[in-house]
């Protein structure tokens, strides 16, 4: 082509997805969630479990939480406002019953300025992205669990709600996928584990159990009787008899 021996045309490379790696047990999550004794542990330790907590409960990635400010905690409202996402968009995310509880908890321990960094380091420093991830390293180290990834989180989050049945578009928007590319990976991923509950999500089975409580329907089957040269097995309901 440089020649002009062919005429030029674009070649457009094939972007190979990245492969998740395997989420967060639940019993390394039990180890990682303990709360540790705020009476004797330091502030480094309690701050981490903070994070960990905060990891868990939005599916938030690593920049998005180190450019939180106090201020963007609506812990009356049970939100928070992510003001920094990877696809340079902002949006308001719900917070969990008990994640409203730890930070109302970890904000008596904060300083009262809205504009101040949400997690700051042992100094009152402003976290950064390396700093985050040694934090992270450490205390799961010390929980005694070897997997370190701060994205880990991410995925554990988005693997634990489809296992509870949660609707994928719904995922999309609290992930802040721009679209559900990377959603229906979660959900092809983590297929065979809905196989759990989901007699308890299909419509027919819920449909099922409805009829069973709204109709009282006695059938009694296995009996075969003769009728004119043929065999029938008679199923026999209240208010009704099959006579030959």
């Amino acid at each position: 082509m440089e020649k002009s021996y062919l005429e030029k045309y674009p070649i457009r490379l094939v972007r190979a997805d990245d492969p998740i790696k395997e989420p967060y047990t639940t019993d390394e999550l039990q180890k990682l969630l303990k709360e540790p004794d705020c009476k004797t542990c330091s502030f480094a330790e309690y701050r981490n479990w903070v994070i960990v907590n905060f990891l868990l409960g939005t599916g938030c990635r690593a920049s998005t939480l180190l450019n939180l400010q106090i201020g963007d905690l609506d812990l009356s409202a049970g939100t928070v406002f992510f003001r920094h996402m990877k696809a340079r968009n902002q949006q308001i995310v719900p917070l969990s019953k008990a994640l409203v509880k730890i930070m109302e908890e970890y904000l008596e321990h904060r300083t009262s300025d809205f504009t101040a960094p949400l997690f700051v380091s042992e100094y009152g420093n402003q976290m950064t992205l390396n700093s985050l991830g040694n934090a992270i390293w450490n205390y799961n180290h010390s929980r005694g669990v070897d997997k370190t990834s701060m994205h880990l989180f991410r995925h554990t989050y988005a693997k634990l709600y489809i296992q509870a049945g949660g609707d994928p578009f719904r995922l999309q928007k609290l992930l802040g996928h721009a679209d559900l590319t990377m959603t229906r990976r979660y959900v092809a991923l983590y297929a065979d584990d809905l196989r759990a509950n989901y007699d308890a999500l299909n419509p027919l089975e819920q449909m099922s159990h409805e009829k069973q409580r709204g109709e009282k329907i006695g059938i009694e089957t296995g009996k075969v009787k003769e009728c004119g040269g043929f065999f029938a097995v008679i199923v026999y309901m209240e208010f009704a008899t099959l006579q030959c």
